[in-house]
């Protein structure tokens, strides 16, 4: 496709407020799931955890319709050094079956990555799927350090608010050391 082809059926723009209708049901049509809308606006407000996330959409000239979105979602990551710094996740990689194979997803990536580095962040990182796996690592030149495990604990049990209880107690100090402890692990 040529630039000039490209321009006339796409269009690429900043993800807005009202595009969450519309990235939702990207998402559900994507990935075959069904996130609720309230859970995606959830997702996509980080300015207290790093910073505003950015997102690009594709949105096909003739119909209206956004067709593609990649994102980013900025955190505050310690580094080895202690450093506090931002980092971003990418997030939401996907382009909808009747557009794809148009170069969309590296277009959106790029612009993230550029807004990325026009803030400061020091590193993104992701955790691809089957379908991106080989842009991220070839394309993109991600490089790949290792799985993450993920862990399912499923309490049959009800527990109760620890940290809450003894944030407010006269157990505070005790339990704030506790805690430094266990993280310097």
């Amino acid at each position: 496709m040529t630039s000039n082809e490209f321009d006339s059926e796409y269009r690429i723009e900043p993800f807005s407020e009202e595009n969450f209708p519309s990235l939702k049901k990207l998402f559900n049509s994507a990935f075959g799931g069904d996130v609720s809308l309230e859970a995606y606006k959830n997702k996509y407000t980080t300015d207290s955890i790093g910073g505003k996330a950015i997102n690009y959409i594709a949105i096909n000239n003739v119909s209206n319709e956004v067709v593609a979105h990649f994102g980013a979602l900025p955190v505050k990551a310690i580094m080895q050094n202690n450093d506090l710094v931002i980092a971003a996740q990418s997030s939401d990689a996907m382009t909808d079956e009747r557009h794809r194979g148009r170069g969309l997803f590296k277009l959106l990536a790029q612009r993230v990555h550029d807004e990325c580095n026009s803030r400061g962040i020091v590193f993104l990182f992701s955790q691809p799927n089957t379908a991106s796996y080989h842009s991220f690592l070839n394309v993109f030149k991600f490089q790949y350090i290792d799985d993450i495990t993920r862990w399912d604990l499923k309490l049959s049990f009800k527990t109760a608010p620890l940290a809450k209880v003894f944030i407010y107690s006269k157990f505070a100090n005790v339990y704030l050391r506790y805690c430094n402890l266990i993280l310097k692990r």
